[in-house]
């Protein structure tokens, strides 16, 4: 009896051993288990992760394509007008001797304007180049207008373009208060500027004198 007992009794212990062991097992399968589905987890988000900065990645390089692609073209639009301003009509000979005062004209070469004083001015011209043309080239006709009387300016425009300073004439009449006449003129853009300018100033000029241009304004 005592031994038909004690085996019951070693049989459910081992049992019960038994039993823990197999719980241990299943719960460590189960956590181990979960970590690997942590892990997948991890795993996909940092493909995610690495996926979203391989396509930051590729705008960043998109970007900086564009930015290197529209800095070559400024600098390619640039040069295109640095050559298109340097290639221009220069004065010749004949324009650069007119330059030359005498006893009836006076020629004065000033920063930004080339005057022709006649002894005795009558009114005066301020006359706009016309585009790409050196303004020391209208020299001759400014002389022969200055024998008549006329005292002629010619501004100095940047680029030899008066589209860049269509109000080149502002304040020259004033320089010359005893002269109570004058007029604008101007050739080919040049004309079409100073037609501009006497636009906006047409009390103060007596007249237009275009020379192979038009007026871009209404006079």
């Amino acid at each position: 009896m005592r031994g038909s007992a004690y085996r019951s009794l070693v049989r459910s212990t081992a049992f019960a051993h038994s039993f823990k062991v197999c719980y241990s097992i299943y719960i460590l399968n189960s956590m181990i288990g979960s970590s690997k589905t942590g892990a997948e987890e991890k795993q996909k988000a940092g493909i995610d992760m690495y996926g979203y900065r391989g396509r930051y990645r590729g705008r960043r390089k998109n970007i900086k394509f564009i930015a290197g692609l529209s800095a070559a073209l400024i600098a390619v639009l640039a040069a295109a007008c640095l050559v298109y301003v340097k290639d221009f009509y220069r004065a010749d000979e004949t324009a650069l001797e007119a330059l030359s005062s005498d006893e009836r004209i006076t020629v004065e070469q000033l920063d930004r304007t080339v005057v022709f004083m006649p002894e005795e001015p009558v009114c005066g011209l301020i006359f706009y180049p016309g585009g790409k043309v050196e303004h020391t080239a209208y020299a001759p006709l400014m002389r022969e207008l200055a024998e008549e009387g006329v005292l002629c300016v010619i501004p100095k425009m940047p680029g030899n373009l008066a589209v860049l300073n269509p109000d080149a004439a502002e304040g020259i009449a004033n320089r010359y208060p005893e002269i109570t006449e004058w007029y604008l003129g101007g050739h080919s853009l040049g004309g079409s500027m100073a037609a501009a300018f006497a636009a906006d100033h047409a009390e103060d000029y007596k007249g237009l004198i275009l020379l192979a241009s038009y007026s871009v304004a209404d006079l």
